[in-house]
């Protein structure tokens, strides 16, 4: 008995087989929004977190997971995660910087699929951490060293007639961008006392023949003095820069502004010469 049907339905068989996943419904939700911390303090940085939910294991095509808190608008966009596929689940995550946020927010994660947006939420506290404004100036700053002398360094001194906790207090030449990509010194667990200076130099030995004085802290392992905590590169520029003397939550305390640079949370007027 001829079988003329079966041609007919191989063929069918195959054209679905070969259908790419991409063909598919997309269809994909927010199963839930978490945040690293709550309450945080103003000025941490945050880690927030969603998962989202295939709906259908089939399907694979790139989307675009974006993270806001309280209004989703590009001024509240805390950034987006972008993926080529999803199988079952993704679990997206940002930092999320505080600094200037104090109050009760929202966190909102929005995809969209061909049904439309898909929302989840998550609060979060962020509660005050500024302190009154301490006496700790930046007194002195040599950037321009001699040749081969490697002997940049820093003065802080307490102008005030209280003594204040250093811990966790750090120094950048690069405040404007996020706390996690600035490069510091951090200072050690020490408390600084009314009318007292701190030295903090490149090169304690250099520093020491120039100007006469023991450095309190050295930023690069030259000599027997104390090494203080750096994190990634620390050179003062020649040309032109910005130094910043921080508390642990990014709150600028004090800051100098030399040469061409330019900068304006703290410092009012022309830069110095």
């Amino acid at each position: 008995m001829p079988m003329r049907g079966y041609p007919a339905l191989l063929i069918t068989m195959l054209l679905f087989l070969t259908i790419p996943p991409s063909s598919a419904q997309f269809d994909v939700s927010v199963a839930w929004v978490k945040v690293g911390k709550n309450p945080v303090g103003e000025g941490e940085l945050v880690r927030v977190e969603a998962k989202i939910v295939n709906q259908n294991t089939e399907v694979s095509r790139a989307f675009a997971v974006s993270f806001y808190y309280d209004e989703t608008d590009d001024s509240h966009l805390i950034g987006r995660v972008f993926y080529d596929s999803i199988y079952r689940y993704r679990i997206p995550s940002l930092i999320w910087d505080t600094k200037g946020k104090e109050g009760e927010h929202t966190i909102i994660v929005h995809v969209r699929d061909e049904h439309g947006s898909n929302y989840g939420y998550a609060s979060i506290t962020v509660t005050p951490t500024k302190r009154k404004n301490a006496d700790v100036l930046i007194t002195e700053v040599y950037y321009h060293a001699r040749p081969h002398r490697n002997n940049e360094y820093l003065c802080i001194a307490n102008t005030g007639k209280e003594e204040v906790p250093l811990h966790g207090w750090y120094m950048t030449t690069e405040p404007w961008k996020r706390a996690d990509a600035q490069n510091r010194i951090v200072f050690p667990n020490v408390t600084i006392r009314p009318d007292e200076t701190i030295y903090i130099t490149q090169n304690a030995t250099s520093f020491s023949f120039e100007s006469g004085l023991d450095a309190d802290y050295e930023y690069y392992n030259c000599s027997p003095a104390p090494d203080i905590e750096r994190n990634g590169k620390f050179i003062m520029a020649n040309d032109g820069g910005v130094v910043c003397l921080k508390d642990p939550y990014n709150h600028t305390v004090d800051v100098v502004v030399y040469g061409d640079a330019a900068f304006h949370e703290g410092w009012a007027g022309k830069a110095i010469d």
